[in-house]
């Protein structure tokens, strides 16, 4: 990840700063995260898009070690949403992240 200016709040992706908060604590992490496609992420009753992306640890962090369940992901802006982290392969410095419910970025 590059450390690019965060998208507009109105667009469908964010890649930026956040935190991640575990049961350790907080781990400054570079987000990069997008919303799936209006057209195919909407269930019935309108439901929230579905949300995914990766994080990587900002500090020299074993990420990994920390990020063992649900955590939460808050933006620079205050928003702040639930993350699951999704299977990984250990060495590569970023984990993949499936959100839940609304996203904390966009116009979900």
């Amino acid at each position: 990840m590059t450390s690019h200016q965060p998208h507009s709040p109105l667009t469908d992706a964010y890649i930026g700063p956040a935190a991640l908060t575990t049961s350790r604590g907080d781990i400054p992490v570079m987000a990069d995260l997008f919303l799936e496609p209006a057209d195919l992420a909407l269930g019935a009753g309108g439901a929230p898009r579905a949300w995914s992306g990766r994080l990587e640890a900002a500090e020299d962090v074993n990420i990994f070690a920390v990020a063992v369940g649900p955590c939460t992901l808050r933006m620079p802006d205050g928003r702040q949403a639930t993350v699951v982290p999704d299977s990984v392969a250990v060495g590569t410095g970023i984990i993949p992240v499936t959100g839940v419910g609304p996203a904390p970025f966009g116009d979900a």
